[in-house]
């Protein structure tokens, strides 16, 4: 039913991952570690995060204490959201059919739905919008003059 995803040496780890597709909820044991895509993904609903400091009886008390409902609907949130953190394929390195390949099926909605998108989201959002970054580069519009002064 849970899966501890202890913090690593790096800013990831792919306990957070495997726990996501092990059909189990993460429980993140860390203080700080930020987790992929927090600004867009609701992770309350299938994350617990728990801190380094409390781990240990209180901990299992706690996940002891979460009823069957409230844990299959974090499982079930696991299920649908884990798939923005998968890398698809290439389409040059696919020789297989969608329809033969388990990815797409555990991930139907892998194109709109996946790391790539996900990055995608989070830069778009930082993107920084200069008074210069509007200006027309081409030819005049209306058949002005292209003279340079």
């Amino acid at each position: 039913r849970f899966c501890l995803v202890p913090k690593g040496k790096s800013a990831w780890s792919l306990r957070f991952y495997e726990a996501l597709f092990a059909n189990c909820v993460p429980v993140v044991l860390s203080d700080f570690w930020e987790l992929p895509f927090e600004d867009f993904l609701p992770l309350p609903q299938f994350v617990i995060r728990w801190p380094m400091h409390e781990v240990g009886d209180k901990l299992l008390s706690y996940l002891g204490s979460l009823s069957d409902e409230i844990v299959g609907s974090l499982m079930d949130a696991s299920r649908r959201l884990r798939c923005w953190y998968v890398y698809p394929p290439l389409i040059h390195e696919v020789e297989v059919q969608r329809s033969q390949d388990d990815l797409y099926t555990v991930c139907p909605h892998l194109d709109e739905e996946n790391a790539f998108e996900g990055m995608t989201r989070l830069l778009e959002r930082k993107r920084r919008v200069s008074a210069k970054a509007l200006r027309y580069f081409g030819a005049p519009r209306g058949g002005g003059s292209t003279d340079v002064a």
